[in-house]
């Protein structure tokens, strides 16, 4: 009981990582411009931890998060692709702020 409300109340500020304070853990905090340069150099390990991460942040943003959810999952190679796209755009953004900025096209179809 006492490990689901610690996890409940760590996920109390999940609904929109922009919005809200919070400490984000992971690849999630690393710069986008890194992740470009994973793409280009072909790093597929750094890449899937990158794609990974982002498909745990929107299964705990459905989990934890506000309505509506997600409602259906992208494929891999589409999160890879939004990623560097997102990425290319604004290097100096962290990819956690890419993942949010999916979660919020999602939401929207």
């Amino acid at each position: 009981m006492l490990k689901t409300t610690a996890l409940l109340l760590a996920f109390a500020t999940f609904s929109a990582y922009a919005d809200r304070p919070g400490k984000i853990m992971g690849i999630g905090q690393t710069p986008c411009g890194d992740f470009v340069e994973w793409r280009t150099a072909n790093n597929s390990v750094a890449q899937a931890q990158a794609v990974d991460w982002t498909f745990g942040y929107i299964s705990a943003y459905n989990l934890y998060g506000s309505s509506p959810q997600v409602p259906a999952a992208p494929t891999y190679a589409t999160v890879g692709l939004y990623l560097e796209k997102y990425c290319r755009d604004r290097p100096l953004d962290l990819v956690v702020a890419a993942a949010t900025s999916l979660i919020k096209d999602l939401k929207a179809k």
